[in-house]
């Protein structure tokens, strides 16, 4: 396929995906029909609403007895990072003791439409230590549909000092999703060791690959199924 990078293959792209299952409506059918996606396909995590993570570590140690490597994931101050602190922290503990090894935090917006850069880098900065103090990987999303370049390259500046695991694009919730240009922006500016997730409206196999050929390493989705049944038809003989 022309718009496959030379290294790709299947096992490249499927584990660059987070599976995510976040709609508010989601009934408790669909957060386990989720799971069972997510190990058919071997992505690289499933992120689930936060009051399910307990249930959904039990489903996915009882998939392919529990060896399939697809990580739990969950969300923190979804969806517009306006809790307190205090909030946040906490959820990251019940997240960790639950099950969850990967954790997608909101900046706040609000701080950071104020400009309060000091304020928004320290809810950033203790969410990223309590992470990683519970061996969670950490991906910090800026919402960059409500953003200017100015506004990310200065959540950028503040990631490359809090040192998340990778940081991302959007909850999908925002009226916008990812956007070349916000990756690229954020690729640019962030520090190598940084990952980019690109997230929101990618919904087909072209734009799963646009992103990563711009340099994101996660992708966030719902529409894992199609993707990698595009991928299968036309790119494995």
């Amino acid at each position: 396929m022309s718009s496959a990078s030379p290294g790709d293959s299947y096992e490249t792209l499927s584990r660059t995906i987070d599976h995510a299952v976040l709609r508010p409506t989601s009934t408790m059918e669909e957060l386990e029909d989720g799971c069972r996606l997510a190990v058919r396909y071997r992505v690289a995590s499933i992120c689930l609403l936060p009051y399910c993570v307990p249930r959904a570590a039990e489903w996915l140690r009882e998939l392919d007895g529990g060896t399939h490597g697809v990580a739990l994931s969950t969300v923190i101050g979804f969806p517009h990072g306006t809790q307190p602190t205090s909030v946040k922290l906490a959820d990251v503990d019940a997240a960790a003791a639950s099950g969850a090894v990967e954790l997608d935090m909101v900046a706040n917006l609000s701080l950071v439409k104020s400009r309060a850069w000091e304020e928004a880098a320290s809810d950033i900065g203790q969410v990223v230590q309590a992470a990683r103090s519970r061996n969670c990987l950490v991906k910090v999303i800026f919402e960059t549909a409500e953003l200017t370049c100015d506004e990310i390259a200065e959540l950028c500046a503040i990631c490359n000092d809090v040192r998340p695991d990778y940081i991302k694009t959007s909850t999908g919730f925002a009226g916008g999703g990812a956007t070349p240009e916000a990756v690229t922006q954020m690729r640019r500016l962030a520090d190598p060791a940084i990952g980019v997730k690109a997230s929101g409206g990618i919904r087909d196999l072209e734009t799963a690959l646009r992103y990563r050929r711009l340099g994101a390493g996660r992708l966030g989705t719902s529409s894992t199924a199609t993707i990698l049944d595009a991928w299968r038809e036309k790119c494995e003989v």
